[in-house]
């Protein structure tokens, strides 16, 4: 979630909202893959855990890099929590622009 309410403009679940510059600018920097974690309960005490890599490569401009990163975690992320929304946990924090006050 993008706290700071600075990050890039993204489309989620068709809203607009901002997603984190962070992961992607460190992922960036360090020449490293990107991870996008997912953790379902399946049953009392008991979880199933997940994670894709987000690989990318490098075209010379770093803050386009970024934000495409950016995109393709916003993009998994979205897929993930369509599979469980029930167990969403951002989904009782405001996280859409037009939900803010």
């Amino acid at each position: 979630r993008d706290l700071s309410g600075d990050g890039l403009p993204v489309t989620f679940f068709g809203h607009l909202t901002s997603a984190p510059l962070g992961p992607a600018t460190l992922a960036v920097l360090t020449n490293a893959t990107l991870i996008v974690g997912c953790s379902l309960r399946i049953g009392p005490e008991r979880f199933t855990v997940s994670g894709e890599m987000i690989e990318w490569r490098a075209s010379g401009n770093r803050r386009d890099d970024i934000e495409a990163l950016t995109r393709r975690m916003v993009e998994r992320m979205e897929h993930d929590i369509a599979e469980a929304p029930d167990q969403w946990f951002g989904a009782f924090q405001p996280f859409w622009k037009e939900t803010t006050a």
